[in-house]
């Protein structure tokens, strides 16, 4: 039978699609540091900045930038109006992010921005870890373009609150990639458009697909761009190009038709067709033909040679030249997180696998994007990583291993080392020399290896620096510096003077000592970074590599340096001999370039400045939205629904509350729901929700208290669940079912996960637990002595052979002791599906209970979506077996109306499961069977999958059943 999607449930339509709730403005990690710190408010004539105390020096330093930088958007903005402050939170935490959200559910438009970072990648990128201002002039522009918005939508934002973000349906490669264009070009040659590092991976991209790209190429879900994705490393020079062959202008026209549009989801291709007169696959197709033009073809030099090809699409690499040991994390597409130690021609010594499954693990984060400062002792025997690792609260924090360089065996952790980058170990194994981030500063900092204690060696002015790497005697320690000009390296001497060794900022990055007076190091040669050595006394530079495209980590190995070397998508490992290609120079880099004054911004306009008050906009209500709610009726008729949603909370998110008031025409059925959240006491959130609903026939109050919080990536929930339901007189009412019910009592749950996924295989070896209890007793006042318990149970193996699959076992049971027998209704759920062959099942069986129950009494059977059985206790045991078959190409629009489509994958799914319930004694539902699924996205943000599903069903008579879903992830 065909299953129309408005059928059997509520069929939607929102004249503003704002319903009211309480959730936390921040994620854990931000909330719990603005919980934690004396926080202030500061006013400019741009910014409304919530800081804290304790850095308000660094605070204003990035506000600054901030403001400079969205002065500057805002005079390209094409209509000139007068703007709301930007609202702009700065944390403490180690958040490695930045962003801007808002303009839905009443949440205004804000960015937020850490104060210092710890990923690498922003240094590869050209941005440093205490640069934190030149960060948020990226931010600043997307708050610049999502607060443009004209007509209808302004309207509707100003009388109802910001419910209406009409920039989010232009696609995420526009905004990120005029995001990234300006980054660079405000004051400062910072960030991607100057990154050797970025440009040569796009290079190798475009070479790979001989210049031909597609509009699957700008898409944030394009796995084969990763680190990166389509939306950031392909829309850089797509937006640039735009820019230089149209103008500049455009991209300002563009975002403000796109403001002004009253279709705003439709048509988007059609507006750049209006600024561009060419829709965004004909400008893709221009783009690519220029592409294909000015393609640089290269392939390795004579004498590059590699030494294990794609090595994924992230490496770090480490030598111990005397040895010739080289020690690789990885990680791509295929293949999870692994650490490999390599013979000098090779060969695996060891290989292991990063990702550990025990609840006792001593990290939950581990490969190549997390971990630095990899070197090995003098005499080889330890190596030593820096990895940056998940804390209790959710940010990030250091800690220090020792490996064994002979079995891969990680000896010792040293945890909460502090935040920061990984640098160095002495040569003789005594301490590790790490780079310590903090709000506007970082210092080279000494961990002694027996005692842990830290000795503080250099102090750097406020500038970011990194890769701090010891000499073979252990005097001198050679460091790159973010300077003006770009990355520059400096030298500390046995006295502890610093001089520089260069100052021409040619990205002068990641030096090693091949002996005492030389070091091997990263530096751009004609465009693209290439392995240098420097002798550091006489100033002597030569170019040792030609690598057709970037590299990261060279390394000394002998007569040979070693290196990551960009291949197409990713990354090989090669290595080419350490003879000089050119010399550059003879006598100091640094005594022939001339040097570049820093840019400051303005001093900052304070209107006010103090402390911060959690009454600050509480009680004005961000979201004011009414709306009309139609369903359809069992008869197919239609009921109507009135509805008024408000919400507010201050502005740190310390205190949330909600209303929505509801009253059906012309039922006269009325429903209250209240809602508040408070996470003054982040990371843990405390919640209370109280709903009444009434109709003719019943009245039911639902309440219901809880404190929830992370714990690494545990959870654990404790609460009070009420509800209390009142019949109205009825001769109809079923025999057994009490006119009042009462169910009070507490509830407890946990949740735990560990696992390792791929790109392309999804989850390949993963153990997840979870157990729920709660209790209603007669002593609290419920209705009868009842238990709800449930438990949970799931492991993932890898399958041998192939990669991208994947093989899950599950295991589920819950129980109900003191509830009636049929209180469960077991399989039947048809929430997502389109089409359902018609077997003469009967998703909802006629004999119910009528018991009204804190929590859902739902329990999904696959297999038997069309037919449902009543038990109190149920357990289900499953497997499935899944391969992937990537697509990963998509198209700019649909229809040239619809937004852009992007096709992520088509999987194949073989699934066995039995559910075992207490029905008449015991009865099974058992199935087998396949499913085959369709997944895509639109606008890279709206996953969703079309399903068919064939399942053969060995019990309760039934035939196979035929199933096509639609679902969203």
């Amino acid at each position: 039978m065909v299953r129309p999607l408005m059928a059997r449930g509520l069929a939607l339509l929102f004249l503003l699609t704002a319903c009211a709730s309480a959730t936390p403005r921040f994620s854990q990690e931000l909330a719990t540091s603005f919980a934690r710190e004396d926080m202030q408010r500061l006013a400019t004539p741009e910014l409304e900045v919530y800081y804290p105390k304790a850095y308000r020096g660094a605070a204003l330093s990035l506000a600054a930038r901030s403001a400079e930088c969205l002065r500057t958007y805002r005079v390209r903005e094409p209509v000139q109006r007068s703007r709301d402050k930007a609202l702009l939170f700065i944390t403490s935490a180690n958040y490695n992010n930045a962003y801007v959200s808002g303009q839905f559910q009443g949440e205004p438009l804000h960015s937020v921005n850490p104060l210092f970072v710890t990923d690498e990648l922003f240094h590869w990128y050209g941005l440093g870890n205490t640069e934190a201002g030149d960060i948020s002039c990226h931010e600043m522009f997307h708050f610049a373009h999502f607060e443009q918005l004209e007509g209808l939508w302004r309207l509707v934002n100003a009388v109802f609150g910001p419910i209406a973000p009409s920039q989010a349906f232009i696609d995420r490669w526009f905004t990120e990639g005029v995001a990234q264009f300006y980054e660079g070009r405000i004051h400062r040659n910072v960030g991607r458009p100057w990154s050797p590092v970025y440009r040569g991976a796009f290079e190798s991209i475009v070479d790979l697909r001989e210049g031909r790209l597609g509009a699957g190429d700008l898409g944030l879900l394009q796995r084969e761009l990763l680190p990166y994705t389509g939306a950031y490393l392909a829309s850089l020079p797509f937006v640039e190009w735009l820019a230089q062959t149209y103008g500049e202008d455009k991209l300002w026209q563009l975002i403000d038709l796109q403001g002004r549009a009253i279709f705003t989801p439709l048509g988007v291709t059609l507006r750049f067709s209006a600024v561009y007169d060419r829709d965004i696959g004909d400008l893709l197709e221009e783009f690519s033909a220029h592409l294909v033009k000015t393609r640089a073809h290269r392939t390795r030099p004579a004498g590059q040679r590699v030494l294990r090809a794609d090595v994924g699409q992230l490496v770090r690499v480490a030598s111990h030249p005397a040895s010739g040991t080289i020690a690789v994390l990885t990680s791509g597409l295929e293949e999870g997180p692994r650490l490999r130690i390599l013979e000098r021609d090779g060969r695996v010594r060891v290989e292991r696998t990063l990702v550990r499954l025990t609840t006792g693990r001593e990290w939950v984060f581990a490969g190549p994007s997390s971990m630095s400062g990899l070197s090995f002792t003098a005499n080889g025997r330890w190596l030593y990583l820096f990895n940056d690792d998940l804390t209790l609260v959710g940010d990030t924090r250091g800690q220090l291993w020792r490996v064994d360089a002979q079995t891969g065996e990680v000896l010792k952790v040293w945890q909460d080392i502090g935040y920061g980058l990984g640098g160095a170990v002495h040569p003789d194994g005594s301490a590790y020399t790490y780079v310590r981030s903090a709000p506007g500063r970082s210092s080279f900092v000494d961990v002694d290896l027996e005692t842990g204690k830290e000795t503080t060696l250099l102090e750097i002015d406020g500038r970011s620096s990194a890769a701090p790497a010891w000499s073979p005697n252990g005097k001198r320690l050679v460091f790159s510096r973010l300077d003006p000009e770009g990355w520059n390296l400096l030298l500390r001497e046995p006295d502890g003077a610093v001089r520089e060794l260069t100052t021409d900022g040619a990205f002068d990055y990641a030096a090693h000592f091949e002996d005492e007076t030389h070091v091997v190091f990263a530096r751009t040669f004609d465009g693209r970074l290439q392995a240098h050595r420097l002798d550091v006394d006489s100033g002597e530079l030569s170019v040792l590599t030609d690598a057709p495209w970037t590299m990261l980590d060279p390394a000394p190995l002998g007569d040979q340096v070693v290196f990551a070397n960009r291949d197409g998508a990713g990354f090989s490992l090669d290595v080419a001999p350490a003879v000089a290609r050119k010399v550059l120079r003879a006598g100091t880099v640094a005594a022939q370039a001339e040097r570049t004054a820093r840019h400051e911004p303005a001093p900052l306009v304070v209107e006010s400045d103090g402390d911060y008050t959690s009454l600050d906009h509480l009680f004005y209500p961000q979201l004011r939205a009414p709306g009309v709610l139609l369903s359809s009726t069992a008869g197919g008729g239609l009921l109507a629904s009135t509805y008024l949603s408000l919400m507010g909370r201050d502005r740190l998110g310390f205190h949330t509350w909600a209303i929505n008031a509801m009253l059906g025409v012309p039922s006269g059925d009325t429903d209250l729901e209240l809602s508040y959240l408070n996470m003054r006491l982040a990371p843990w959130a405390l919640q209370a929700y109280g709903d009444r609903y009434q109709t003719s026939q019943e009245t039911l109050w639902t309440s219901f208290v809880s404190a929830l919080r992370a714990v690494s990536i545990a959870q654990v929930g404790l609460g009070l669940n009420g509800i209390v339901r009142q019949l109205m007189d009825d001769p109809d009412r079923s025999p057994g079912v009490p006119a009042l019910q009462r169910f009070i009592g507490p509830q407890a749950s946990i949740s735990w996960s560990a696992g390792e996924s791929t790109p392309y295989g999804g989850t390949q070896r993963a153990v997840a637990l979870s157990a729920s209890a709660a209790a209603y007793p007669k002593g609290l006042g419920s209705s009868a002595n009842l238990l709800d318990l449930a438990a949970g149970l799931s492991l993932a193996v890898p399958p041998p052979f192939l990669r991208r699959h994947s093989l899950v076992f599950g295991l589920t049971g819950r129980a109900l002791p003191g509830a009636p027998d049929d209180v469960l209704r077991v399989g039947g759920d048809q929430s997502s599906v389109l089409w359902i062959n018609d077997t003469g099942g009967d998703p909802n069986p006629t004999r119910s209970p009528g018991l009204t129950f804190p929590g859902s009494l739902r329990v999904p059977v696959r297999g038997y979506e069309d037919q449902a059985v009543r038990a109190s206790m149920v357990a289900t045991g499953s497997a499935r077996y899944r391969y992937n078959f990537i697509i990963d190409r998509g198209f700019a629009s649909t229809l040239w109306l619809f937004p852009s489509i992007f096709f992520r994958q088509v999987d194949l799914t073989l699934f066995g499961n039995a559910t075992l319930t207490n029905t008449n004694g015991g009865t099974w539902m058992r199935a087998a069977g396949a499913q085959v699924a369709l997944r895509v996205a639109f606008l890279s943000a709206a996953p969703i999958s079309l399903v068919y599903q064939f399942a053969w069903r060995f019990d309760l008579g039934l035939p196979p059943l035929h199933v096509v879903a639609l679902t969203t992830e």
